[in-house]
């Protein structure tokens, strides 16, 4: 048996044993649990939290381009809202570019799909814009029923 402190206590070397044993084991699970956060921590923009905020925030400003498409439906020559229809597209290609660009909605099997679908519906309504007024109503319905569609899609898989 071993003496520690001037008092005379007395361990048994077993008991000695068994808590540094317990004191080393505990070091390296809190330094396994340690890094395993670090690496979860890193991978969530790919694929969590991140990703599920930025397509919420995506989902909201689809929703605005919708809108701003059946106003511009109702008025296809005026230039307030040929102003607010380009505004809400480039909001949307600016957003979907850099949720594309970074991965994360590709990273998510169930929203890879909408991705490419809203940058199309973007870039033909681009060109709409581009060609300035008056805005082609027919194409402003085909373009206002895609945006529904995927609207609802995104809310579905949301």
């Amino acid at each position: 048996m071993a003496r520690f402190g001037s008092r005379g206590w007395r361990v048994p070397v077993t008991y000695g044993t068994a808590i540094a044993a317990a004191a080393a084991s505990s070091t390296v699970l809190i330094t396994v649990l340690f890094l395993s956060l670090s690496k979860i921590e890193y991978s969530l923009p790919r694929f969590g939290f991140f990703a599920i905020r930025e397509f919420h925030i995506a989902i909201r400003d689809v929703t605005h381009l919708r809108d701003m498409t059946s106003l511009a439906q109702a008025a296809p020559g005026s230039a307030d809202s040929l102003e607010q229809l380009s505004a809400a597209n480039d909001l949307v290609y600016i957003r979907f570019k850099r949720i594309d660009g970074t991965g994360t909605a590709s990273e998510i099997p169930a929203y890879a799909g909408i991705v490419p679908r809203v940058v199309d519906a973007v870039t033909r309504l681009d060109a709409m814009i581009a060609a300035g007024p008056p805005l082609d109503e027919n194409l402003l319905k085909e373009m206002g029923l895609e945006l529904e569609y995927l609207v609802a899609r995104m809310n579905d898989e949301y």
